[in-house]
């Protein structure tokens, strides 16, 4: 126990962040309300699942979600009484966690001596990537500590270390954290293993271990990759067209405004720390850095962003059932993290073999520059859930409520579900993303002439206004609505006085929030 004290460092800057954060991580942003409505969601249903939305016939959350994890534990805090923007930093705050342990446990893979190889943990905890992902509300990416965790396991299993059970089991855990990063990992340790065969005596033996790993892995996880490969798939299409591709060019970095002043980066002496590269594993770590930089210029590489066309190495990757599903190129250079911080953690223990004070000089400098790069990064919160005061009029009623208007902008359908988290009842609006696709919600839209009408004004061209008739309300009465809620924001004036007009008419005059923002009709029985 005592060999591990050193590590009791990477609690106190989690701890830090999260006893000083009084609201959620991070500002307003589609990923983090998005990943907050998940987390109450899953203190009340089933995690992958959902009838709050779309009711009565609910939606697929799996296909939705880049990881499962961290939903799941702010769920079950926040069904203890936790309330919601705090259950959610104390999972960051465990993710943060992880990723010094995991940047620790990296570098004891790569024979660094403990003192400094927490020193590798400090180092990923302030990291530019992981420092911006959290600050944009994408817990699944600050899950970059699980990746470091398992290859750092992968690593002592392969020197017959440590037991290949927990190999495989660290292994499944990424999947759970995040698919793509369990992508990542699997690509990692494939692009590896020819780097780092040993002598032929010892093959036989590597084998079983890494042989055992992976059957722990598949036990432990492969059901799921099975049903998460089918439920995505039945409403994902394997080449998702421009969507995918002008998606992929958004998150697209330049070849050389990634090494510059503002990003995402590892600090410059950090970075500066990959010259220790040394070896045969080292070239293969080189090289597969290389390649990731390749990729992550995207569609069209550039010098200081895409370029037009799309002739990148990336499309290709796109063009592998599955590998289509990813659309972020920059997201790649998540391995430049891992392995800067183990390199200079290797710097500083080599400077203590000379001078012990020139590795702790070497150690203040390393964290202090990284720190102080990511000084706009310091994690702080920002965005709370505000209990507005049409949500408590909803919330004293019953029934399902249909949110308007129908449109596939993600930001606006926040609106809905962000009020859902304080009136907590059903709502019905059509969220069918722009790369996923629900046939049976489209049909549910198309056959009911007040949805129909709706999803018809988000159109270019304007319809008719309608002529409704008590009866074209049975088929939202019979899915049990009943309220309906006009929101004035993110459409154009005109067509919500249109609205307005056309559900007035058939429903008579609404009650109206103070603003005008939020307009409510009672539907009768």
């Amino acid at each position: 126990m005592k060999a591990w004290t050193p590590t009791i460092v990477l609690l106190v800057l989690p701890v830090i962040w999260v006893l000083s954060a009084s609201a959620a991580f991070g500002g307003f942003s589609v990923d983090l309300a998005g990943h907050l409505w998940m987390g109450w969601h899953a203190s009340r249903e089933a995690l992958t699942t959902t009838t709050l939305l779309a009711a009565p016939d609910g939606l697929d959350l799996m296909p939705v979600l880049g990881g499962w994890l961290d939903v799941w534990l702010v769920g079950r805090l926040h069904a203890l009484g936790v309330p919601l923007e705090s259950a959610y930093n104390v999972v960051i705050g465990l993710y943060l966690v992880v990723a010094g342990i995991g940047g620790t446990v990296l570098a004891r893979a790569a024979d660094v001596r403990l003192p400094f190889a927490v020193l590798a943990g400090l180092l990923l905890q302030c990291d530019g990537f992981m420092l911006e992902h959290l600050m944009g509300g994408r817990p699944e990416q600050v899950g970059l500590g699980f990746v470091a965790l398992a290859l750092g396991v992968a690593g002592l299993t392969w020197k017959d270390r440590l037991h290949p059970a927990w190999c495989g089991v660290l292994g499944a855990l990424v999947l759970f954290v995040s698919w793509e990063l369990s992508l990542l990992t699997v690509l990692a340790l494939v692009w590896m293993t020819p780097w780092m065969l040993p002598a032929k005596g010892e093959r036989a033996a590597v084998a079983r271990r890494m042989g055992v790993a992976a059957g722990v892995a598949l036990a432990v996880a492969g059901w799921w990759v099975v049903v998460f490969l089918l439920r995505t798939g039945a409403v994902r299409d394997a080449d998702e067209g421009t969507f995918a591709l002008e998606t992929a060019r958004r998150a697209s970095v330049g070849l050389l405004s990634w090494f510059g002043p503002g990003t995402v980066r590892p600090g410059w002496l950090v970075l500066g720390s990959l010259v220790l590269l040394r070896g045969r594993a080292g070239l293969g770590v080189a090289v597969g850095l290389a390649l990731t930089l390749l990729l992550a210029l995207g569609p069209g590489p550039g010098l200081f962003g895409p370029s037009p066309g799309s002739w990148g190495p990336f499309v290709w990757m796109q063009e592998v059932p599955v590998l289509g599903w990813f659309h972020w190129p920059d997201r790649l250079l998540a391995v430049w993290s891992l392995a800067a911080c183990v390199c200079a953690a290797r710097l500083a223990d080599r400077l203590a073999a000379r001078h012990v004070a020139m590795a702790v000089g070497a150690a203040v400098v390393l964290v202090g520059t990284s720190l102080a790069e990511q000084r706009a990064r310091w994690p702080h919160g920002v965005f709370r859930i505000e209990p507005q005061a049409h949500a408590q009029v909803l919330a004293a009623g019953e029934g399902v409520i249909l949110d308007l208007p129908i449109q596939a902008d993600p930001v606006h359908h926040l609106d809905y579900m962000l009020l859902q988290v304080t009136h907590q009842r059903p709502i019905v609006f059509n969220m069918v993303l722009s790369h996923l696709s629900d046939e049976q919600l489209a049909d549910r839209v198309a056959g009911d002439p007040v949805l129909a009408w709706f999803a018809a004004l988000q159109e270019p061209r304007q319809p008719e206004p309608p002529d409704w008739q008590d009866a074209d309300l049975d088929g939202l009465r019979a899915d049990g609505v009943t309220t309906i809620v006009l929101h004035a924001r993110g459409w154009p004036r005109d067509r919500h006085d249109l609205a307005v007009d056309a559900l007035s008419a058939v429903l008579g005059p609404p009650e109206t929030d103070r603003d005008g923002g939020v307009r409510r009709w009672a539907v009768a029985p």
